[in-house]
């Protein structure tokens, strides 16, 4: 059987007239039924998308409002002891850092020679605080791997 390129756009203005005749007819319906009896489509609230809803209802228990503030207290202070924590660190790094030149430097060599980053800030902050008369990064490589 051969492609004919005629045959085919016969059966394209067919259909494309069929599906226009339908929407036509649609929209004329709608206009003489009028616009009052068109009642808009209702859409739950919560239509599910590939889940198992539980239809029962949950009940929350606000019967200890006083249980709940402890609670929130207790979660407020561990995050204020968790950020108090972080601060502390930071300034001890930032106070080791400022202590020697040489800080950066070591731990560049020291992510060099395979070490990661935060295991490398470790053992140098570590190796300072306890030798902090280390002049040159061969002193430090040698201190830090003479353990």
């Amino acid at each position: 059987m051969e492609f004919q390129p005629d045959s085919v756009m016969i059966t394209a203005k067919i259909l494309g007239t069929a599906i226009g005749t339908f929407f036509g007819i649609c929209f004329f319906i709608g206009v003489l039924n009028g616009s009052t009896e068109i009642k808009p489509l209702a859409i739950p609230d919560n239509f599910e998308i590939g889940y198992i809803s539980d239809c029962r209802s949950v009940k929350q228990d606000r019967s200890n409002p006083e249980e709940i503030r402890i609670l929130r207290n207790k979660v407020q202070k561990l995050k204020l002891k968790r950020q108090l924590a972080e601060e502390l660190e930071l300034k001890r790094s930032k106070k080791t850092r400022s202590k020697h030149a040489l800080f950066d430097e070591c731990v560049s060599t020291l992510i060099s020679l395979g070490e990661n980053k935060a295991r490398a800030t470790q053992i140098t902050t570590e190796f300072l605080d306890k030798s902090p008369n280390v002049k040159t990064i061969d002193e430090f490589i040698t201190g830090v791997f003479k353990k």
